[in-house]
């Protein structure tokens, strides 16, 4: 009997024993996971910055909407969402302000207009607001405005120019216009509305409309287009 009960509460020994090493194994354990949870926790935040990081990177270098400066010679600007030059076809500085950008291309060219072209609603009236502030004639333009006008081969603000220039005057091609500058082609518009035009490179008659479309005319002789 004696052996008996020592068998069995060897037995319940050995059972106390296997769970204690199993409570052990079971802290140990719970003590390993516990730093790999606090790893886990540290890496989110690491990671979500990296693509916040990442997503900032690619809307930087992404264009949303163009201006163009319009004189002499176009210089068209794209523009981040930032409202950041990131690229230009005419030179000039990068990753600076739209505004900045602006106004120095406005400084080397006499009688520039500027035309915002495309974009969203809301950056092109912010734009907007800041660009009116730079001294020169700001309009806006859509993508298909855009499109046709390079189909004619002139810049936006040009194209509109050279359409009010050949309601006046039929004859008028978009070759004419590409030959002049934009302050060239408003005092052609002025001259055959019979006003005197702000420039002083052109004399025009002011009494009456046909005297001014004959001044027009004399002029674009001038550039080699027959009128």
């Amino acid at each position: 009997m004696d052996s008996l009960w020592k068998e069995a509460f060897d037995a319940v020994q050995a059972t106390e024993q296997q769970k204690e090493r199993a409570m052990r194994a079971v802290k140990a354990s719970a003590g390993q996971a516990a730093p790999k949870r606090r790893l886990a926790l540290r890496t989110v935040p690491a990671f979500l910055l990296a693509a916040v990081i990442v997503i900032g990177c690619a809307l930087f270098f992404t264009p949303t909407i163009a201006v163009a400066v319009e004189g002499a010679s176009t210089v068209t600007l794209s523009v981040n969402p930032f409202d950041r030059v990131i690229a230009s076809d005419g030179g000039g500085d990068l990753y600076i302000s739209c505004e900045d950008a602006v106004e120095r291309l406005l400084a080397q060219a006499d009688g520039a207009g500027i035309t915002i072209i495309g974009g969203g609603e809301r950056q092109r009236s912010r734009l907007g607001e800041s660009l009116r502030d730079c001294g020169a004639p700001c309009d806006t333009a859509t993508e298909q405005e855009a499109k046709d006008a390079a189909a004619a081969g002139l810049s936006v603000g040009k194209y509109r120019a050279y359409l009010a220039w050949h309601e006046l005057d039929a004859s008028v091609t978009a070759e004419d216009a590409a030959c002049l500058s934009m302050r060239q082609i408003r005092e052609k518009i002025a001259a055959l509305q019979g006003e005197e035009p702000s420039g002083e490179t052109e004399s025009t008659q002011s009494n009456s409309g046909g005297a001014g479309k004959g001044g027009a005319k004399g002029n674009g002789k001038q550039y080699g287009k027959k009128s």
